[in-house]
């Protein structure tokens, strides 16, 4: 039991940790590289900067969840074992929860003092480097670290965390679940506007993933699942609505 709370305290800690010493003791060392990539010369200083610290997000993230997975070794159904239609289900499970978290947001919007307030602060915190690395790099390649990105939460927060939480039942499994995927989504957010949208499409996403996750330990589709909402959310005509 005091492995299993050590490992479950250490998934926010690595969070708070990442946006409190990582970022800053890693930015002096990718500097020389942005330089001489030449990068800086077609894009934006803050547009490059937030697509480093999404990369560098995405690999510290994926290092934690492997390295966690292997003490857990939480239970899941090899993907590819699953047959297509599974796939496509898990594409449309995506889009249905973006749709659920759009509707949410809508009702958020309209309840707060200042909607324009809302609505521009949610640019801000890792919003913002998605929104960078759709711009700076083709389609495949940010579909391809999106879902690296997930992948890592959905290791994290269903694989690791519902299995510590097991023998405590379903109901404190997923209610623990969801509380720290959403603290991951509010670590590193300027203020608590920008974090609105990100905290209502954790929920959804959160809940409805450890509930799967529960039931059936297929981690692949729900990878995907993740995927689909962000990448939808990230091409929507209106303003986005995510939980990264």
């Amino acid at each position: 039991m005091r492995l299993s709370a050590l490992a479950v305290l250490a998934i926010p800690a690595f969070y708070v940790a990442f946006y409190t010493v990582v970022l800053a003791r890693a930015r002096p060392l990718a500097e020389p590289l942005i330089r001489r990539s030449g990068v800086l010369q077609a894009h934006p200083r803050r547009q490059v900067d937030a697509f480093a610290k999404l990369v560098l997000a995405t690999a510290c993230q994926t290092v934690f969840a492997v390295l966690l997975s292997l003490i857990v070794r939480p239970p899941w159904s090899p993907a590819i074992s699953a047959p297509p239609l599974i796939w496509c289900l898990a594409a449309l499970l995506g889009v249905a929860e973006l749709a659920v978290s759009s509707l949410l947001c809508s009702v958020a919007v309209k309840l707060h003092p200042r909607p324009l307030q809302l609505v521009t602060a949610s640019a801000g915190g890792w919003m913002g480097q998605f929104r960078s690395g759709r711009q700076l790099v083709p389609g495949w390649v940010f579909a391809l670290i999106t879902l690296i990105y997930v992948s890592g939460e959905e290791v994290l927060f269903r694989a690791v965390v519902l299995t510590l939480m097991q023998p405590l039942g379903v109901a404190v499994a997923v209610t623990v679940s969801t509380l720290l995927f959403l603290l991951a989504q509010g670590a590193g957010m300027p203020s608590r506007d920008a974090a609105t949208f990100p905290l209502i499409g954790a929920t959804v996403v959160g809940v409805t993933h450890a509930l799967l996750y529960w039931h059936t330990q297929a981690l692949g589709p729900l990878a995907v699942a993740h995927a689909v909402f962000l990448l939808a959310a990230f091409t929507q005509v209106t303003q986005p609505v995510s939980a990264r």
